[in-house]
This record gives C-alpha cells, structure tokens and sequence, in this order.
C-alpha cells in the first residue's frame, strides 16, 4: 500500500484533498485499485503489483484547486510526504516534455525555464528541511512554481507550432467551433452573432430533451424543432456542422425508456440504430460531420467487452451510411485520461481504444476528445498536463482534435477544482 502523509492541518481538513482519487502506471494509464483518506494520509492499494501512483485533487496555492500526481513509487510501510513526491514529479514532468518538444534553447522556452529552476530551489529546500511543516510549505510552493512554468513550456511550445504550421499556409476554415445545445436557445439576437463568430458549430443531440414518447404502434416521437432550428441557421450561414453526439452513453443522456435497455447491449444498440437512421434520414440532405457516440468505452452506462465497443461504433456509422454513402463520422472519447473509469468492469483505456478501432476497421474518420470539466467527468489540470494527454493521440492512424474545452457556465463545478482562481468568464477567456 503506498501511504501518504499531510503535515498541515489546515490542508489535511481540505475537502478537497485527495478527492477523485486513482491509480496510475506505466505511461500514465489509470490502474485499478482503492484510494482512502484518514485525517491526515492519504492511502492507495494497488489491484495488482506493489507500485503506482497517486492521482487525487489538491489545492495548490495561487494556481487553484487541480488533479495532480506522484511518480510512480514502491509500497512501504514508511508514510511518503505527499507534496515533497507531487514536486518530484512536476520537476521531472518538466524535463520530459522539455526533451520531447526540443525546448531546452531559452530562444525557444522563453522563461519557462528560469520558472522551473526557483521550482527546483524550492524542492531542494522542501527535502533538505527537517521541520515538517516547513517542508510540506516549501514543497507546495514548488509544485504551484513547477506548474507555472509547465504552463510557460506549454505556451511557449503552441506558439512555435502555431508559427511552423501557419508560416505558408492559411489557417483551416474549421478550426474553431462552439458547442450548442439546440433545446437552450434559437439562433436569434446575440446568440446569433456568437454561434456567428465561429467556424463550426457543433450541435448537440439531446435525445432524452427530444423524445417525446411512442405512438400506438410503439414508434418513437420527437420534436426537432430545435434542432431543425440550429441545423437550417447553420447550413444558411454556411457553417462546417458536426452533429451529435447520436447515442450518448453517459449518465441521464438517454430517453428513460432506452437506458433501461444497458444491460441488454443488442437490443440498446438496435435502439441507437433506429435513432440514428431517423437523423440520417431527416437531414440526409444536410453536409454533416457525424458525431455518432460519446463515452463508448467507459462502461459507465452499461458493459461492453471491446468487441462489442467495435460493433456498436461500426452498426452506428453504417446506419448514417445508408442514407448518404459519403457521410463522415467521428465518435467522442469523454474520459480522455480515464481516471473516472478505471475502476468500472470492462472499461477500455481511451488510447487502446482507439488502437482496437484501426485493428478493427472501424469505419470512423477522425476522434474527438472532451475536455469539459464538470462534476462525474473529469478534474481541472494544468495546461502541461492537458498537453502531455494530448500528444498520447497525436501519430495515430486517426485523426484527433478537441470537440469540447472549458466549464459549464451553469450547476455547481466546484467539485472539479479551479484553475488560477473560481470559475469565472475572466478564467474560462
């Protein structure tokens, strides 16, 4: 069991602390196992094997409330000091992606660099101190110097990209989007101008906000004015349209009368079909990216074994097929580091998922990843850690970009940490 200890009682009596605890191993991929907190350690058991890391909530000073991680360590019986181990990492965190992206010229790092370097200081200090407390202090201000500098490297790295990629060529027009929810608001007024000022607009399905019961015959009804609405103001304003998610595999995403079906995946999956089919037919004459399922994979709906996943990904994309052969389709990963579903049977890594897609021949043409952070999805990071996730997918035989980035600007979000302050409009800009 690895054991970790809280010197401060002001911190030890964060409720946040420790929270959305899991495991990880090699390549950071979340491993099964227990996490527990008493008034002042934090514990992890392993499943399988005697080494991981810990991967929990914590307040970091200035930089907020966010998911950060140790390295991997061996289990003891001797308690680790958990903000000295969270520093460790950040230092070597910083290192390896200094390596990966070539940036060790202070040209190319700016002061990401001179950052890292008062991190470091600050984590010789937090080991050489003898006095708990004090450590615990200096280690803290370490991790919040540490991620302010992986944030600079990460800055600084995006730029030169930004620079490389577009020094010859003119900027893709889709490259940026807004999602919409068409049952929130019609595109009139304001809304209007700002679904305006992108290129795509992505526009979600709410199936269960659409569905409006069966007729005698047991056919499902629908009122689509809304989504009428949006696909109409798109297709006007000539807009790049994804549509989707169809079958959203999440918690009360479903029409009640089709989540009741997750423990029976043949008949759900026919029950997506008929879905699908019945978009695919009304707006077979709309140029439409497909989005045709989000959450596939996590097993938080119902359980599927990684054939099934295939299957269920293969049925959705032929059935937009059907109606117009030259469809293009994506599916949507909403647990892109996983941490949610580590612990949930049968649930697949996103990148092994992918991975089983292509060996598959999933006929999907690109992904998309969700980096919305909002209660029972995923916990705030820093922008380093964004970053590193992010080039896990990168080189794969699928194209991979962003469907979703940011916090709700509705419900309580505090339970997914902060980022350099609360949740606000300054924040989220």
């Amino acid at each position: 069991m690895l054991r970790f200890r809280i010197h401060d009682r002001t911190l030890s009596e964060d409720a946040s602390l420790g929270a959305l605890g899991h495991g990880l191993g090699g390549d950071d991929r979340a491993v099964r196992g227990q996490c527990a907190r008493n008034a002042a350690s934090l514990q992890f058991q392993p499943e399988r094997g005697t080494e991981a890391a810990l991967a929990c909530m914590a307040p970091v000073g200035e930089m907020g409330r966010m998911l950060v991680q140790t390295c991997i360590l061996p289990s003891r019986e001797l308690e680790y000091d958990f903000y000295l181990e969270v520093a460790r990492h950040r230092i070597k965190q910083f290192i390896t992606k200094t390596e990966d992206w070539q940036m060790w010229d202070p040209t190319r790092a700016g002061d990401a660099i001179e950052r890292w370097e008062r991190a470091r200081g600050l984590f010789r200090r937090a080991s050489v101190e003898r006095e708990p407390v004090l450590a615990e202090q200096a280690a803290r201000d370490a991790v919040a110097h540490g991620m302010d500098a992986g944030e600079a490297l990460a800055l600084g790295h995006a730029e030169i990209f930004l620079k490389r990629r577009y020094r010859t060529h003119a900027a893709s027009s889709a490259l940026l989007g807004v999602v919409i929810d068409p049952t929130t608001a019609p595109p009139v007024g304001l809304v209007a101008s700002a679904a305006r000022a992108f290129d795509v607009l992505a526009i979600r399905v709410p199936w269960r906000a659409l569905a409006r019961g069966k007729d005698r015959k047991g056919t499902s009804l629908y009122d689509f004015t809304a989504l009428d609405q949006w696909v109409a103001f798109a297709t006007k304003e000539k807009k790049s349209i994804v549509l989707g998610p169809i079958a959203d595999l999440r918690k009360d995403a479903l029409p009640d009368d089709v989540a009741a079906l997750a423990q029976d995946v043949e008949r759900l999956r026919e029950a997506c079909w008929n879905f699908a089919c019945v978009l695919a037919e009304r707006y077979q004459k709309v140029n439409i990216f497909w989005n045709v399922a989000c959450g596939v994979g996590s097993n938080l709906l119902c359980e599927m074994h990684a054939e099934q996943m295939s299957e269920f990904v293969r049925k959705m994309a032929f059935a937009l097929r059907t109606f117009r052969r030259d469809a293009r389709t994506m599916v949507e990963i909403d647990h892109p580091f996983h941490e949610r579903t580590s612990n949930r049977l049968g649930a697949v890594n996103p990148t092994a998922l992918l991975e089983r897609f292509a060996s598959d021949g999933v006929p999907v043409n690109a992904v998309g990843l969700r980096f919305d952070f909002v209660p029972e999805r995923l916990a705030m990071r820093d922008l380093l850690m964004i970053s590193s996730e992010l080039d896990r997918y990168l080189g794969r035989q699928l194209p991979v970009f962003v469907s979703a980035f940011g916090t709700p600007s509705e419900g309580d979000v505090s339970q997914c940490g902060s980022w350099r302050g609360a949740v606000s409009a300054s924040t989220q800009a």
